[in-house]
């Protein structure tokens, strides 16, 4: 049932293992308690196991890594192994890296038919306009199959006309 008999690898004194042993287990208690095991145990290298000893240089509970949030410029836009030219699609749209854009979104994208709507006005879009792409493919922003539109009401007859 139980097993007796064994030692405690750090104090030597007896233990019971509370564990039951059948034929299919092998666990055995090594240690007496939470703490022998954590004045015993020398943390392997080869992995993450063990406990981090006291002033040892590593991170301790609570403790904020120095880089977090930060970015590595290092490995950073183009130096990075995963770049794919700074485009990226996001709900159907392309969107471009232009971090210092006026109108880029957290990460530094724009929407890539929105620019080049600005590009063939002359200015900023004003609050509420819509970009309508004409063929319906969101990925084709060319000028030509762009319209500007003043609200999303607009756009809305517009796409009610082609459901008719």
């Amino acid at each position: 049932m139980y097993n007796y008999g064994n030692k405690c690898l750090n104090c030597g004194r007896e233990i019971i293992n509370k564990y039951r042993l059948t034929k299919n287990s092998r666990k055995r208690q090594k240690y007496c308690g939470r703490q022998c095991y954590k004045i015993h145990y020398v943390p392997s290298h080869k992995g993450t196991k063990g406990i981090i000893k006291p002033n040892s240089g590593s991170f301790k509970k609570g403790q904020v890594a120095p880089n977090k949030g930060k970015k590595l410029p290092q490995i950073s836009g183009k130096k990075h192994w995963n770049w794919k030219g700074g485009r990226i699609i996001q709900q159907g749209h392309v969107c471009i890296k232009m971090p210092e854009y006026h109108s880029a979104n957290s990460n530094g994208y724009v929407q890539r038919s929105h620019y080049i709507m600005e590009q063939k006005l002359g200015r900023h879009l004003k609050r509420g306009e819509i970009i309508h792409h004409i063929n319906e493919i969101k990925t084709d922003d060319r000028p030509e199959n762009l319209q500007l539109l003043k609200n999303i009401s607009e756009h809305n007859k517009i796409h009610k006309n082609f459901s008719k």
